[in-house]
Order: structure tokens, then C-alpha cells, then sequence
């Protein structure tokens, strides 16, 4: 059977850039490939950089669909319903709202699809499809065959060199996709898989893409210590209250961790509460970090002045001017690293379009980081593996 896996493009807000399209691929859709059995063929389309053939009608059309790409992906839907092709819906849209889903398709998945994917594409074969599958998730992420990369333009993208460690959240905040009943328990992989992974695909740098990756404390130590000793760079996404372990952060900072994506949401303590996120506490946020944004509506200002004021603020934010002033010209390799960020990201979607033209893009990115690291290992001594706590060096 040939099956197309689509993922649905997305449009630009005001001051994204094309860039935004390239940085890195969702797993979601290798990870369904790496389940499929031998005997079918899979490809992968990713409009938003790549063209996807509307021609073109495959036995099975699995469309994955996000709240802000939904419309798309339910107009890609009835297109290909409309050639003769099965389409199957998932993802955290349709899991969320699966009547309004089952008016698209043939089937949907209702939770993660690897669980049952085999049982429907069986059933399918049979011509017996069901019209929902699930609510199902996996138990043991370790069981699960790593994402079937290869299938990604992969010269399209910055980089494809992710890693998922986990899936889920403890927390139920009521704004949040991870609170979507029927919410699925906070799983982790084995600190050996995930780092089996890395040295099989071997890049330099990587992006972890847990909702919340600092969950298990002792977890994250031991998975830090493993890091330590790669030499690569990663980043991931943490809650506030990691900055309460010290600690932690500075082990976090010396296995390679470069930059840590952390949501405050606000400083109303009431509105914290009303959205269930009772693990920030704002009182504490001065303490936790530097410096932070909030968005608020003034009390004498309207929202067209406001949006006015904030696209007047950026591009000041990113005038050549700004950019300069801001860079550290005591730490000449941490002030490079800010001028070629502020530059290649906002200043030259030319360059960013070439490089996607002559399919550069993933070697250009790691090519950098590369050379980074080549001159890091010159200029310091190696990392230390983190065989204790104490020995994490003050970071904060």
C-alpha cells in the first residue's frame, strides 16, 4: 500500500520570518513511518517546504492536525477524499475535538496512533477500516523504533537532530495541549536509549523535545551526566521551578545545555490560578531569572496602539543599531554567537532562501556548531561527566 503523510502548512504571523518554516521537523510523522511493517511504501510531505502534489493519489493519505493548521489540513482532507483516497486524521486537534474531525475523514486516531497504527492499516487492507481508533498511548517508550528520519528532506531543515526523552506533563494546566482528555500519564525513556540515539545519529547539536524535561530530577541528573561526556550541545524546555536547583541548572549547563525554554504565562497570581499553574509562583520570578516579558493590556492605551508600540519596539529590537549595542565585546565568542543570531534571523531571508534552494541548510547549521565545538575543546579543558552532584560547577 502507498501511504502520504502530510504535514500542513502553517502561515507566518507578523514578525515571523521564512526561516521560522526550516528550523526543525516535528517527529510526529517519522514516528509513525519507523511503526509501519515492511510491504508498505511511506513518504512524507511537509508543505511548509516543500510543494505537495494535489495530483498525486496514494491508497492512504495520514494528514496530522494542529489547532493552527486545522482549516488546512481539513480542506487537504476533503481533497483527497474527493480523488479516492482513505484519509486518516491525528494529533492533538482531532484528539481534542474528534466530532469535529470525524466530519473530514475516513478514520481518526484518537491519542497517540503508533499503538494501533498495524491494527488499521490490517483492517484497512481487509477493507474493513474502523471509523476511531484509540483513545490509546504507549506504555513503554523504550519499545518504540527510533523516528524514521530518512524519509525527511532533511537539506530542507536547519537541522533534523531532535530527540523526545519523554512524553506528557504531571502538571494540567487548563490552556495547555497536554491536558487534552483524554490526558495520557507523564512517560519516560531509559537514559541508555536516549543516548544511543545521539551516537547512532551522531550531530552536534541537539533539540529535546519534552513538553517538560526537568520532571524527574534524579532522571535529568543521570541523562546529564551521559551528556557530559558526548561533547554536544542541546537545548529543551523546562518549568520555572527547575531554578530552584541551582544545582541542577549548573549540571544541566556543563553536559552542553546551551538554552532552556521556560513559560511564565503571567505575573496575575490570580490568573496563574485560574489556569491551573500553581507551580509558578510570581512572587518568586524576580528571584529566578533577569529578565522577562510580559504582554498586558495597558489601562490607557487601546490594542491597535498597543500592537502599534510592540512592532515599533522590534523593529528597534533588531535595527543594525540595537544589534550592535548589544553585543558583549568582553566575551568576543558569546558576542559573535548574539550577532550572527540577530543578523542571519532577522536581517537576511535571502541568505536563509538560498540556502533552502541549494539544499544547504541542514549542512550550513551544523557545520557551525561543528567548528564551535572544535574550538571549544582548543580553548577549554573537557567537561567534566558530572560523577557527582557537588562537582557541578556555579552557574548561577
Amino acid at each position: 500500500m502507498r501511504i502520504k503523510l502530510i504535514f500542513p502548512r502553517r502561515e507566518l504571523r507578523h514578525t515571523e520570518t521564512v526561516i521560522k518554516h526550516h528550523l526543525v521537523p516535528s517527529e510526529t510523522l517519522p514516528a509513525l513511518a519507523a511503526v509501519t511493517p515492511p510491504g508498505h511504501t511511506v513518504e512524507i510531505v511537509d508543505e511548509n517546504v516543500q510543494s505537495l502534489d494535489m495530483e498525486d493519489v496514494p491508497d492512504l493519505v495520514g494528514i496530522t492536525v494542529y489547532t493552527f493548521v486545522a482549516p488546512r489540513a481539513y480542506a487537504l482532507a476533503r481533497h483527497f477524499r474527493s480523488r479516492g483516497a482513505h484519509v486518516v486524521l491525528g494529533g492533538l486537534h482531532v484528539t481534542s475535538v474528534p466530532d469535529e474531525a470525524m466530519r473530514y475523514a475516513d478514520t481518526i486516531f484518537i491519542g497517540e496512533a503508533e499503538v494501533l497504527w498495524n491494527a488499521f492499516l490490517r483492517d484497512l487492507e481487509r477493507g474493513k477500516p474502523q471509523r476511531v481508533y484509540g483513545p490509546a498511548f504507549v506504555h513503554d517508550l523504550n519499545e518504540l523504533p527510533q523516528p524514521r528520519k530518512a524519509l525527511l528532506s532533511r537539506n530542507r531543515y536547519l537541522t533534523v537532530a531532535s530527540v523526545s526523552g519523554s512524553r506528557g506533563c504531571p502538571y494540567r494546566c487548563t490552556y495547555c495541549f497536554n491536558s487534552v482528555d483524554p490526558k495520557p500519564s507523564f512517560r519516560q525513556r531509559s537514559v541508555q536509549s536516549i543516548v544511543s540515539q545521539i551516537k547512532t545519529e551522531g550531530d552536534a547539536y541537539y533539540i529535546f523535545f519534552d513538553d517538560n524535561f526537568t520532571v524527574n530530577r534524579d532522571f535529568t541528573w543521570d541523562l546529564c551526566r551521559e551528556l557530559g561526556r558526548l561533547n554536544i550541545k542541546w537545548r529543551c524546555a523546562a518549568s520555572i521551578n527547575l531554578g530552584y536547583d541551582e544545582a541542577l541548572v549548573s549540571a544541566m549547563a556543563a553536559s552542553g545545555c546551551d538554552s532552556i525554554f521556560i513559560g511564565f504565562e503571567s505575573i496575575n497570581t490570580g490568573s496563574l490560578n485560574s489556569s491551573s499553574k500553581h507551580h509558578n509562583r510570581r512572587q518568586d520570578y524576580e528571584r529566578l531569572i533577569r529578565v522577562f516579558q510580559v504582554v498586558f493590556r495597558p489601562r490607557q492605551m487601546t490594542a491597535d496602539e498597543l500592537i502599534a508600540g510592540y512592532r515599533w519596539a522590534y523593529r528597534e529590537y533588531y535595527s543594525w543599531r540595537s544589534i550592535l549595542r548589544r553585543m558583549d565585546t568582553q566575551d568576543l565568542r558569546y558576542g559573535l554567537r548574539t550577532l550572527v543570531f540577530n543578523i542571519a534571523l532577522k536581517k537576511m531571508d535571502w541568505v536563509w532562501l538560498l540556502l533552502r534552494r541549494c539544499r544547504l541548510l541542514y549542512s550550513s547549521f551544523h557545520l557551525y556548531h561543528r567548528i564551535e565545538r572544535l574550538l571549544m575543546r582548543k580553548r577549554s579543558p573537557a567537561r567534566n561527566p558530572l560523577t557527582h552532584r557537588k562537582e557541578a560547577r556555579a552557574f548561577l
